[in-house]
Order: C-alpha cells, then structure tokens, then sequence
C-alpha cells in the first residue's frame, strides 16, 4: 500500500528536480512533495478506517465489499489525476504563464555581462579574421577589388538621373532635415571612438 506512494514520491522529486527540470520547475518542489503526503496518509486513513468485518457477516457473493480492489482503482486514478493538475500548473508557471517570478538584480546582471561577454567574443573572431585578410597579400588584394567595385556602383547608382532627382526632391520638399542627420551622424561617430557616455557629456 505504501509502496506505490513512495515511487509516487520519488517521480515527483525526480519531476521538479532543478538538475532534470531546471530552477523554474524546482521552486515547486516542496509542494510536489507535500501533495504526495497527502494522498499517501489519506490512503492510509481509509484503509485504516475501514471495517473489514462487516465482509465476515456477507452470506452471498454479491454482499461483499470488494473495497481493496476499489481502494487500488481510487488510489491510482488519484495519482494520474493529481499530476496531471501539477502537471499543467508546472507547464503554465515555467511558461510564465501564471505565478511570474521577475529576476532580481543579480540574474539580470549576469544575464547582460554573459551578452557582453559573447558580443566581445564575436568581435574578438571578427578582429583575427581582419588581422588575416590585412596579412595576407590575396586576400587583401581581393578585398580592394571589392570595395573599388562597390565604390563604382554606388556611384553610378547615385548619378542616375531618378535618384538625382529623388534627393533633390527629398531635400527641396523639407521631408529630409540634414542638420539632424548630419547631427545624428556626429553623435553616433562620437559613441563608437569615445563611447556614449562621453559623447553625451561633450
């Protein structure tokens, strides 16, 4: 009788484990546990409780109480419907569904320093591969071609009579303000060489 709760227990201890389940899963974990008690004491209560002589008195097959074959249908429907339940509110709260836990300060410093810390590695690659190209005699020589040959069609493309004429509507109609662009272009230079604080205080 007991046995079947404490492998009820140790599938829900398993279950919101924060080693197999993680962190969001492990808070509920003492109320995992708390509900396995409870249905393993209320079992025990009522096959404790229950008066099996009255079976003693039965004079036909038909008066007996076939109460512990019932009690191993109630107890398994019991469990299957209890962790479907905690089934789906496990679900919902690790979905941020309902019961949303914010991150305290800590988690989302650690969260950004680890962005940092991959945007640093990234440009860190990106910074060897331009060593390896500024190095090497053909790379360096195809990545000429390529910039001569993308100044060329930009150009061409900006000499065109439609786009000539698209600027110069742009600007005549007041719809391209150039002392913001051109402000915005200073600012966002500053950010990059001196970094944005100290832009913002020049």
């Amino acid at each position: 009788m007991v046995l079947p709760h404490l492998l009820h227990l140790f599938a829900l201890g398993a279950a919101t484990s924060s080693i197999v389940a993680g962190k969001e899963v492990n808070r509920w974990r003492t109320q995992a546990v708390i509900l396995g008690v409870v249905l393993c004491i209320a079992d025990c209560y009522m096959v404790a409780s229950y008066d099996w002589k009255a079976n003693a008195r039965a004079v036909r097959a038909e008066d007996l109480d076939h109460f512990y074959w019932r009690m191993r249908l109630v107890r398994g429907l019991g469990m299957a419907i209890s962790d479907a339940l905690f089934t789906v509110l496990l679900w919902a709260s690790s979905t941020n569904r309902v019961f949303v836990i914010p991150q305290t300060a800590t988690e989302r410093t650690e969260a950004a320093l680890q962005q940092l810390e991959g945007i640093r590695g990234r440009l860190g690659a990106i910074g060897i591969v331009r060593n390896v190209v500024a190095r090497d005699e053909g790379f360096r020589k195809k990545g000429d071609v390529y910039w001569r040959r993308e100044g060329q069609m930009m150009s061409e493309v900006m000499d065109e009579r439609e786009v000539v004429d698209g600027i110069q509507g742009a600007l005549g109609s007041g719809r391209i303000d150039v002392t913001l662009v051109e402000e915005e272009a200073r600012k966002y230079a500053e950010g990059i060489i001196v970094g944005p604080e100290s832009a913002q205080q020049r």
